[in-house]
């Protein structure tokens, strides 16, 4: 069979336009992201995973969000519901309470159904969620229960998309973020941050094994998203290239709510390239920036999830 729509849940991984279109709602300016940001709207210099696997399904894929912030909503009817900075669960950070607590997942499924009422069997759904859960929990007092909290909101999606009739679900692991240049060079945070993932990786194998117990019509797969970079760090890592470092610095490097609002106020999103890297080699560079790959693991992720979605069609 072939898929009648492709919908998507996740974070800047696979964020194609949602969070620069709910800026520019609540911006005076035209918020803008500079070069090398592809298109100006995602966090890789090329097409995400997902847009890979879109174009392979031949299907649409266009961003899609609600949100009321500051007193005034924002909204767009699309298939990608997929948001930079979104999490699993809510986060209690000032800059997560006030702003990025709206994107979270729970509220992403509300709009994706809200705006499409006759979602069904014949659609197939990509969840790819928990990188910011994990990323906040290396600070949270109580790690674990951070990201048990996540987990359960992942479990929850599982059971709403049952509800609705979806019978094909693609959900994703996290990368090891101790890995990533944010915290690859600190050492004590890498190492919580590697268990924080296989904390995260353990249960939500244990929540899909449960869902399937329980839902036993639905189609639901994993992506394992962690080993799968891992194999990408040693191929670049034998082709010596660079598997540390950031190719650029951005304003994502150090999110506080002041800075997010002068992004707002001021529409500028600027970055500048590290030194050692350059237009020329960043295809030398496994990070885009201090959390993302650039283009290429994206594209070997693309095939990738592609392969998974049409395994036993």
């Amino acid at each position: 069979m072939d898929y009648k729509n492709l919908y998507v849940l996740g974070d800047s991984l696979s964020d194609t336009g949602s969070f620069i279109g709910i800026l520019n709602d609540f911006s005076p300016r035209n918020v803008c992201f500079s070069a090398p940001f592809y298109e100006g709207r995602s966090f890789s210099n090329g097409p995400l995973a997902i847009e890979y696997l879109a174009n392979k399904l031949n299907l649409p894929l266009k961003p899609g969000w609600q949100c009321d912030v500051f007193y005034k909503s924002s909204e767009q009817i699309g298939t990608n519901y997929a948001i930079s900075n979104a999490s699993a669960s809510e986060i209690s950070t000032p800059l997560y309470r006030y702003f990025f607590n709206k994107f979270q997942l729970r509220n992403q499924l509300n709009a994706l159904i809200r705006h499409h009422p006759d979602i069904g069997e014949e659609d197939l759904f990509i969840i790819m969620i928990g990188g910011n859960d994990i990323m906040n929990a290396i600070f949270d007092k109580y790690p674990l229960q951070a990201i048990d909290r996540a987990i359960d909101e992942i479990y929850r999606t599982f059971a709403c998309l049952s509800d609705k009739n979806i019978k094909h679900i693609i959900v994703s692991n996290v990368p090891n973020i101790g890995l990533i240049p944010a915290f690859v060079n600190k050492k004590d945070k890498s190492i919580l941050a590697a268990e924080l993932t296989d904390r995260f990786d353990t249960e939500l194998t244990n929540q899909i094994d449960n869902f399937k117990r329980k839902y036993t019509a639905v189609d639901i797969k994993k992506l394992d998203l962690k080993s799968k970079l891992n194999e990408i760090i040693n191929s670049y890592r034998e082709e010596e290239r660079n598997i540390r470092d950031a190719c650029i610095s951005d304003i994502a490097d150090h999110q506080d709510l002041k800075m997010f609002l002068e992004l707002i106020i001021t529409g500028e999103f600027k970055a500048s390239y590290n030194p050692g890297c350059s237009e020329e080699n960043i295809c030398d560079y496994l990070f885009f920036d201090y959390f993302h790959p650039t283009a290429e693991p994206h594209r070997i992720i693309g095939d990738y999830l592609y392969k998974l979605a049409t395994r036993n069609l």
